[in-house]
């Protein structure tokens, strides 16, 4: 996945039989989740077998390069990361 260094609107779908609820998406450096570049709280929307979130995210900040792209539920200790190229 590839965002410019801007204000862009984030739509994931979720891995299968994720569930719904409420999410955090950010970009981070690494897969520590600490520090975060952009973070938002959304609530996912969908049903049966699919959920999706969609978000603001601010990264005009950020410098051109490989970052991650993590989602966690609000109940869940664990996050999943997707790469992530700002250019």
């Amino acid at each position: 996945v590839s965002l410019p260094a801007a204000l862009v609107k984030v739509t994931i779908i979720l891995p299968r039989y994720s569930r719904p609820g409420q999410y955090t998406v950010a970009v981070t450096c690494d897969q520590t989740a600490s520090d975060p570049l952009a973070q938002g709280n959304v609530t996912s929307i969908g049903g049966d077998d699919r959920e999706e979130v969609s978000v603001d995210l601010d990264l005009r900040k950020s410098k051109p390069g490989k970052y991650f792209l993590s989602t966690t539920h609000e109940q869940d200790q664990a996050s999943y990361y997707y790469p992530l190229q700002i250019k």
